[in-house]
């Protein structure tokens, strides 16, 4: 994932295996909410850490934007 500078994305992020729910919206350029919608809808999956919140495969949500680009659904 290429990360722009005015992302607010860190860099360090563009390395971990897991995204967040704001890193995902922002390679969409939809809303979180839409986000937490998709996977609810079973449109890639998610996981949660401990204190609840959601994050999502990297491998599989950029195989996704580069499939289906950014505005996949």
């Amino acid at each position: 994932m290429i990360i722009e500078e005015d992302s607010g994305i860190p860099a360090r992020r563009a390395l971990h295996p897991l995204m967040r729910t704001g890193e995902v919206a922002f390679l969409f350029k939809v809303d979180p909410s839409t986000v937490v919608r998709w996977a609810e809808q079973g449109k890639f999956r998610s996981t949660r850490t401990l204190g609840g919140q959601r994050r999502y495969l990297r491998a599989e949500i950029e195989e996704l934007a580069a499939r289906e680009g950014p505005m996949a659904f």
